[in-house]
């Protein structure tokens, strides 16, 4: 890329990042990642008050992209064989409540579990605000737990509670806290000095965003977020996570192929199919404390006066980090536009278009008695065997991606649900309900 496009592009992008309220408000810090290199831009104040701008090593609170971390501490375990990720979780901490024998490491790190949110759980037992709960008051909440919103397995509910039971089993198996677990095994080995795990309260420190939101013309500090890890409460600057980044790309120090192979697989369910998630509208899988779209890994976090988004495009050696300091941005949103601007020759991150080879499987009819082989083929299509019922099968079909979950060979459509563990075959008003074989 020439100079002169380069340093448009940056003016370009610099312009979807500024705060439309000028510069007497918060704003976010990027970073671009791309070539081996790492260009960083700024907006806002990172204290409005004292007037501070942001930089790159300013620490930003950054709520549930602290997943991925948690997750790699467990996948660390799981390489060093003291994890095993279909045992129940009560091998690991026996004082869980009866109703949980059946709910794995693997259900925890998935969100397929029926765990609940702590964050929803907290005000039930009198917590006014996420800033006051205590790390081992919430865990033994979770601990007693004695509900599930659904049997262990079957379906997908995004729960902080799960990953703070996670970090709890990393804290069991090796004798230390969570936050120096991360400290000492993923964070000082890749150089991330100014990022944290937080234990209790912010640090006291110089270069620190506060949070705000929207209020009366104006803003307010909004920081009233839990403040202990397993399912967020991690600090990071754009300098630390350019390193984690290139760790991810060309390191292999933490991420090596193997962490990677754990890290990137989606999840899956009880009947061992995909995890998605079954909301229209977001459709993408989980890993370890990732999202997978169909052309980006990510995850975003966000918690009162903050949001966060990390991602990058596999094979691309391009991705973004945003670590905002005001509530009421979409990171994704921007990280999207980013993207156009940067990188417009790939597609821009969402959580709308899941990969392939979340349709592929075996799949029959209580109706009729054919069974449909699906496999991915090349670009946006699926490769489909029917089977008629005491026949051979039939000549494989091309079925052409024509919407998102929808799929077509001539007059015949395959609808997917958005969990992907379903379809309906349609031929005009002929509608017939297959369903994924276990």
């Amino acid at each position: 890329m020439q100079a002169s496009q380069a340093a448009l592009d940056l003016e370009r992008v610099q312009a979807i990042i500024d705060s439309p309220e000028g510069e007497a408000a918060p704003g976010c810090a990027l970073a671009i990642f791309r070539d081996g290199e790492s260009q960083h831009l700024f907006s806002g104040f990172a204290d409005i008050e004292a007037g501070r701008r942001p930089d790159a090593d300013t620490l930003y609170y950054a709520g549930s992209l602290a997943k991925q971390f948690t997750a790699l501490a467990v996948v660390q375990l799981v390489l060093a064989g003291q994890i095993e990720l279909q045992t129940p979780a009560r091998r690991y901490l026996p004082e869980l409540a009866a109703r949980t024998p059946d709910i794995t490491v693997e259900m925890l790190l998935h969100h397929t579990s029926g765990l609940p949110n702590y964050a929803k759980l907290a005000p039930l037992a009198g917590y006014q605000r996420p800033s006051d709960l205590v790390r081992a008051d919430v865990l033994q909440m979770l601990l007693d737990y004695q509900g599930g919103a659904f049997p262990p397995g079957a379906t997908f509910e995004y729960s902080n509670g799960g990953y703070l039971l996670l970090s709890a089993i990393v804290e069991r198996l090796t004798g230390t806290s969570f936050a120096a677990y991360v400290r000492e095994n993923i964070l000082d080995p890749l150089g991330m000095s100014r990022s944290r795990v937080l234990e209790g309260g912010f640090p006291e420190d110089a270069n620190l965003a506060r949070g705000y939101t929207p209020a009366e013309g104006g803003f307010a500090l909004a920081e009233h977020v839990p403040m202990f890890g397993g399912a967020g409460a991690m600090m990071f600057t754009l300098n630390d996570l350019a390193r984690y980044f290139h760790d991810i790309e060309h390191g292999r120090r933490v991420w090596t192929p193997e962490v990677a192979r754990l890290m990137t697989a989606p999840g899956l369910y009880a009947d061992r199919s995909p995890v998605i998630l079954p909301v229209p509208g977001h459709i993408f899988g989980y890993a370890g404390g990732l999202m997978l779209s169909r052309d980006w890994v990510q995850h975003g976090g966000n918690f009162a006066g903050f949001q966060a988004w990390f991602g990058w495009r596999p094979g691309t050696g391009v991705g973004l980090a945003l670590l905002c300091n005001r509530g009421d941005v979409d990171p994704l949103a921007l990280a999207a536009r980013v993207v156009a601007v940067v990188a417009p020759d790939i597609p821009a991150p969402d959580t709308q278009r899941f990969m392939l080879d979340g349709f592929a499987g075996r799949f029959v009819s209580d109706t009729l008695s054919a069974v449909y082989e699906i496999a991915t083929d090349e670009g946006e299509d699926l490769a489909v065997t029917i089977t008629p019922p005491g026949r051979a099968p039939s000549a494989q079909l091309r079925f052409l991606r024509t919407g998102e979950g929808v799929f077509a060979a001539g007059p015949v459509t395959l609808v997917f649900d958005p969990d992907h563990r379903g379809f309906c075959a349609r031929n005009e008003n002929v509608s017939v309900r297959y369903r994924r074989a276990p």
